[in-house]
């Protein structure tokens, strides 16, 4: 099978950008390093990835799981919460358009809310199950 990776990644980053998510500044596949306040509240599409096999009889396929981190500085834990829950109503039981697939169904699998060492910032975790269908 070839990797989906990135278009999945395009596709995942497209629909959120759709979302308007709520209180958001910005999306990103990478960590901003030393975030002033004005950074915050950033989602994150991580690097922290894997792609499992899934082939079936008359396709092949794969099941990818993508982390999505939500960062927060908002005290307490409503905004994120917010957030997170846009980002759920967003992807949750909803098909993506990627080239070179026949389908591709998202499932958000998890989320978690973590305070940071810092002492300041919440970190969220969305995980997404992707299936993928070659065409």
């Amino acid at each position: 099978m070839t990797s989906y990776v990135w278009p999945l990644q395009q596709a995942v980053y497209a629909a959120l950008v759709a979302a308007a998510l709520p209180h958001v500044v910005r999306i990103v596949d990478h960590r901003i390093e030393r975030p002033k306040s004005n950074d915050f509240p950033y989602v994150q599409i991580g690097e922290d990835g894997q792609s499992l096999q899934d082939d079936v009889s008359c396709a092949d396929g794969s099941q990818e799981i993508l982390n999505l981190h939500t960062w927060s500085r908002s005290r307490g834990q409503k905004q994120i919460k917010e957030i997170m829950g846009a980002i759920h109503d967003a992807l949750h039981n909803t098909a993506l358009t990627v080239p070179g697939l026949v389908s591709c169904h998202v499932f958000v699998e998890s989320g978690r809310i973590l305070d940071d060492p810092d002492g300041k910032t919440r970190h969220g975790v969305t995980t997404l199950r992707i299936y993928c269908r070659e065409a």
